[in-house]
């Protein structure tokens, strides 16, 4: 992910950690995650904010480690989970197969669990991979409070990421 789908995404998250900062007065334990083909946590805000990403995309990675913290730390216990996940939508698991198992595991403990698409210039037109496989598996059908998708257009501009961020948290 690079160019306008990343600014998008980033600063949709700024938007959002800003508010549930504020809104529950720093009484909120947040977690970063990147990835590209693998996953990892890093160590705050500022440097999932600043830090690049390779190419290539696998979602399952950043699901697995998203179940993988929430069991060994056992969060699920003690707090309330929300997780949001912005993407261009691309992803090497074309038909979700390894990424729809964690998704399912992450909704077993999470409260909401937020996707923002942000479309880029370089794809197809049409529906993006993490789309498809999304729609195709009746998640979001099925699990309409705890399963949101958004999808931003590349020319978004803040009204539109603030529709977006009421829509994956309202």
């Amino acid at each position: 992910m690079a160019g306008k789908a990343t600014e998008l995404v980033v600063t949709q998250h700024v938007l959002i950690y800003s508010w549930l900062t504020y809104q529950y007065a720093r009484q909120v334990e947040t977690r970063f995650i990147l990835h590209d083909t693998e996953a990892s946590e890093v160590k705050d805000f500022y440097t999932y904010y600043s830090s690049k990403v390779a190419g290539g995309t696998r979602v399952a990675a950043a699901y697995r480690l998203v179940c993988e913290i929430v069991e060994k730390e056992n969060l699920a216990q003690d707090y309330n989970i929300y997780i949001f996940h912005g993407t261009d939508g691309d992803d090497w698991d074309t038909h979700g197969e390894e990424t729809i198992v964690e998704l399912k595991k992450m909704l077993g403990f999470a409260s909401r669990v937020g996707i923002t698409i942000a479309e880029h210039s370089h794809a197809a037109s049409g529906q993006t991979e993490v789309e498809k496989y999304l729609k195709n598996s009746g998640l979001l059908e099925s699990m309409p409070n705890q399963l949101r998708m958004d999808r931003m257009p590349e020319t978004s501009e803040e009204s539109r990421q603030i529709e977006g961020i009421k829509h994956l948290i309202s």
